[in-house]
């Protein structure tokens, strides 16, 4: 069977037209066979009807039966449609949860990224205050150098501050060189 729709024939067009033109013809071909008069009598009239019950009920069978079989092959081209929707339907479907899955995972990763810039971010502002630091104890010790200098304890101990201070720089920007370059071969700039 075909996927098409069904076009009308030309005996679907003209049916009733074709019914009612065959129904004439008998009942022309009867009066004609038997002189068209009209009987008065009872057998007659009897005999008529078994004539036209005998030649218009199988005709009307069989267009019924026709008609049946035309409606099923229209049912059936409409169930073939359907399903054929229903399958586009589904695979739209499929197509929707896997787009919805994959923005998902594009979101989680772009949560991640910025996770990962906050945490830069947060290095390169403790970085910079560590960098104050620093550079605010270098310029107190030379000036506790110039005040003091015979309070060897409080140098000292501005110099413990100095070196801490370095220790931490070092690895803050060891921590930051290394995400940086992590970030930059994951998400390469075009």
């Amino acid at each position: 069977m075909s996927d098409e729709p069904m076009k009308e024939t030309f005996i679907q067009k003209r049916a009733p037209y074709l019914v009612l033109i065959i129904i004439t013809g008998l009942m022309a071909l009867y009066f004609w066979n038997f002189n068209g008069a009209i009987s008065g009598r009872q057998d007659a009239w009897g005999q008529f009807g078994d004539y036209v019950g005998g030649l218009i009920n199988p005709m009307i069978g069989f267009i019924t039966v026709w008609l049946l079989t035309v409606s099923m092959r229209q049912n059936h081209l409409m169930l073939i449609q359907a399903n054929k929707e229903l399958e586009l339907a589904r695979q739209a479907l499929v197509n929707a949860k896997e787009m919805q899955a994959k923005t998902e995972e594009t979101m989680a990763e772009q949560v991640r990224i910025a996770d990962q810039t906050r945490d830069i971010n947060n290095a390169i502002a403790l970085f910079n205050r560590q960098d104050q630091t620093y550079i605010h104890l270098q310029n107190k010790l030379n000036a506790d150098r110039q005040i003091l200098p015979t309070n060897a304890e409080h140098i000292n101990h501005i110099r413990k501050q100095i070196e801490t201070c370095e220790v931490m720089l070092h690895h803050l920007g060891f921590i930051l060189t290394y995400e940086t370059e992590r970030l930059m071969v994951k998400y390469p700039v075009p």
